[in-house]
């Protein structure tokens, strides 16, 4: 008797640890194909999926080497990506272990060709990919994420564009993150509820450091679809974007906006603080800054001093209205002059 429960005793010793090594294994094959498809449908660029065995046995470390992702606009490559999972989490989180982002314009889109952006990046900066299932049972679906979230604490990005050198940088406060944070509830096959939080603390140029800006946005957009047509909702919880010179905040919600006929219910309400000071940002050329200011001026409902405010609505008549001005005139008259703009 004694020698059976010694041999159980040891057959467990040999058996539990065999079956949670292949387990581990299986699950990180199983991943490693899942992050593999994943990155091959996002880029048609060579690259290699390598996993670490450092991670063994609480969690499934993987590098991406030499990612590049491109569209016909820009090409963002770096050295590697770090992808960790832990075991039996739904959560994948992303890292540059380099900390080094390069974005470039592609030359058959823009001939400028010196056109590129090096970012360099703090050590806890991540990417975050939550699923609604374990990553290695994972479909490549847009309905297997419930949130994306990006945290950012600290980045100073180099620009060079037409043989101009600029630099800008975010910057948190005490000890928090800046982040993009998307929300993704699938309410059925036909209805998609997102919602969009975007927080940055200071955002400034290097070589201009008092012209900054912080941005507190959360917004959710509903699409619901029907046989008769697709309808969208937009709830502002909230919108603020402060600069050292200007303010703009805006709040409200657009119910039922159809995306045939333009109709929509409720409002959104927009104020914007030193308006002047915002076109002096937005145009180039100083002489068209009467023609901007005249358009704000008339689509502004109140005026004082060198504050705004109007309202998003539609109206009974089938109008839709940006302050005192109808969607289609708005949406003309600024074309005329970004054109105007662009021309000198």
């Amino acid at each position: 008797m004694r020698k059976f429960y010694l041999y159980t005793i040891i057959f467990l010793f040999i058996f539990i640890p065999t079956v949670y090594i292949s387990f581990w294994y299986f699950v990180m094959w199983k991943t490693k194909n899942f992050i593999t498809n994943v990155v091959a449908n996002a880029t048609d660029k060579e690259f290699q999926v390598i996993y670490d065995i450092a991670g063994f046995p609480s969690s499934l470390t993987f590098y991406i080497l030499n990612p590049k992702f491109a569209n016909e606009e820009l090409t963002v490559s770096m050295d590697e990506l770090m992808i960790k999972n832990r075991l039996l989490d739904k959560s994948l989180y992303v890292y540059i272990p380099s900390n080094r982002v390069t974005i470039q314009k592609n030359a058959l889109y823009d001939t400028r060709r010196d056109d590129n952006i090096i970012c360099n990046m703090h050590d806890k900066n991540y990417l975050v990919i939550k699923l609604n299932t374990l990553p290695f049972l994972s479909k490549l679906s847009i309905s297997d994420i419930n949130m994306i979230r990006y945290e950012d604490h600290g980045l100073q990005c180099d620009i060079s564009s037409r043989g101009i050198q600029q630099s800008i940088v975010t910057e948190i406060d005490n000890n928090k993150s800046n982040y993009v944070q998307l929300n993704i509830q699938h309410k059925s096959d036909e209805n998609i509820k997102l919602w969009l939080d975007f927080y940055t603390y200071r955002f400034k140029g290097v070589t201009n450091p008092e012209n900054c800006f912080n941005i507190d946005v959360r917004l959710g957009l509903e699409s619901i679809k029907n046989s008769a047509s697709t309808n969208i909702n937009f709830n502002i919880d909230r919108f603020l974007f402060y600069s050292n010179n200007f303010s703009i905040s805006a709040s409200g919600r657009i119910t039922n906006y159809n995306i045939v006929t333009g109709f929509f219910r409720e409002e959104v309400n927009v104020e914007i603080s030193n308006y002047t000071k915002l076109i002096q940002s937005l145009v180039e050329q100083e002489k068209n800054f009467d023609s901007f200011n005249e358009l704000m001026l008339s689509l502004s409902e109140k005026t004082a001093n060198d504050n705004i405010q109007f309202t998003i609505r539609h109206e009974k008549n089938g109008l839709s209205f940006i302050g005192k001005l109808s969607f289609d005139d708005f949406i003309k008259r600024l074309s005329n002059l970004s054109a105007n703009e662009s021309n000198h």
